[in-house]
């Protein structure tokens, strides 16, 4: 994609996923093609005028919608929406009057607003195709939303999944009569498959997986031998087949081929940990991701793009699958309060589980111990620890993480 690309979201609503859209957004296309938050237009300007000229020199505006988008007030409680002078709407205005490609980004289970719903001026809104993004599958959700934004116009709309087709069928008011003879033999038709398809339904679906599934664990026949053998030795590797039969298979990591890793191994546990990056030696100080399970408090890892820590990442993980009780941070580089105060800190944190689950957490910025208790425990073979938001740094954009440390038991 040649163009550059408008982020517009109203402040307030889903502000994490906001940040975590960024942060994606700055690994697959240059930081110079990203435009988000038009603070600082000069006192005098006409705000619209200087809006339109940004939106002009994109090619993209990605419009995201989340539950209070829509319905937002003001201080007398009028619909935001309504206000010719909303940053939202002015913003999304222009994108649709210049003829930009608008594409609405639903987060989690925001619905697409109706064309009724909308000022007369947005109403081509409703009729945008969207993609969605949701906390349990977001690395695959942005993937959809990125390669639509590699592609020509010409190929957007069949790039995208459809989001709002079924919400807007649902509104339609039912015909009355009798239903015409083709339509019942579909009906018939897809109540026969829906019948044969019913064991293949009740059973549970695979987790998405990027890599071919390796297949199960088979038991080994066993092999003669010319000693006698016990018959309670093969009980402990009967059971342990059993239970390795049992356990859901083991996604891949998100961590690639270039990834900073170490290992830490503890009683009971070996740990591999992974980060997207790290910044590289300077004046010997290291910045790597065996500092976040040391014990030397003056260590950090910290990222090493440059920029702002938005979408870097942290995997953490097991040997086997284990259920996460609490994750214990501590934030930012601690090796001094000059140190720290100079460094980006963690604000918003995505826990992603390699099961499918994920949360959203928000750290306090001091440098203290916060442990993140997870009731109920979640099983998982890893954990990636994505950063969705920043305390910026006083001198410097790098994000630091001066240690992590996973409480988790083995699933039995």
């Amino acid at each position: 994609m040649s163009g550059n690309i408008f982020i517009n979201y109203r402040r307030g609503d889903e502000p994490g996923f906001v940040q975590a859209l960024l942060g994606r957004l700055e690994q697959a296309f240059p930081a110079d093609q990203l435009f988000i938050d038009v603070d600082h237009i000069p006192p005098g300007e006409d705000f619209i005028r200087v809006l339109e000229s940004q939106v002009a020199e994109c090619d993209a505006l990605l419009a995201v919608i989340g539950r209070g988008w829509l319905d937002a007030a003001d201080e007398s409680g009028h619909r935001r929406i309504n206000d010719p002078n909303d940053f939202v709407r002015v913003e999304i205005e222009s994108a649709l009057k210049q003829g930009k490609r608008v594409i609405p980004v639903l987060v989690n289970d925001a619905r697409m607003p109706r064309a009724n719903e909308l000022p007369e001026t947005l109403r081509p809104l409703a009729t945008r195709n969207a993609v969605r993004l949701t906390h349990e599958r977001f690395r695959a959700d942005m993937q959809v939303l990125i390669s639509a934004l590699q592609r020509p116009r010409s190929e957007v709309a069949a790039a995208l999944p459809l989001q709002h087709l079924q919400a807007e069928t649902q509104q339609r008011p039912r015909s009355s009569g009798i239903l015409p003879a083709a339509a019942v033999a579909l009906l018939l038709v897809i109540a026969g498959g829906v019948w044969l398809g019913l064991p293949y339904l009740s059973s549970p679906r695979p987790a998405p997986a990027t890599q071919a599934p390796q297949p199960a664990a088979t038991a080994v026949a066993p092999q003669p031998s010319s000693q006698p053998v016990p018959t309670t030795a093969t009980a402990p590797q009967a059971a342990a087949a059993q239970r390795s039969a049992a356990l859901p298979q083991r996604p891949p990591s998100p961590a690639n081929a270039s990834a900073q890793c170490a290992t830490y191994v503890r009683p009971g546990d070996t740990e591999r940990y992974c980060a997207s990056s790290a910044l590289a030696p300077e004046a010997g100080n290291f910045y790597g991701v065996a500092n976040l399970f040391n014990t030397d408090i003056n260590t950090a890892w910290v990222h090493g793009t440059r920029k702002s820590g938005i979408g870097q990442w942290i995997v953490v993980e097991f040997d086997d699958l284990r259920s996460v009780k609490s994750v214990t941070i501590r934030n930012g580089y601690q090796k001094n309060a000059e140190v720290y105060d100079a460094n980006s800190r963690v604000q918003e944190l995505h826990l992603i589980f390699s099961q499918g689950e994920s949360r959203l957490f928000s750290l306090t910025d001091n440098e203290s111990a916060q442990t993140i208790n997870l009731d109920p425990p979640v099983k998982a073979y890893w954990v990636q620890f994505l950063v969705a938001g920043v305390y910026a740094g006083r001198k410097y954009p790098d994000t630091a993480i001066s240690k992590v440390f996973v409480t988790s038991e083995p699933v039995q």
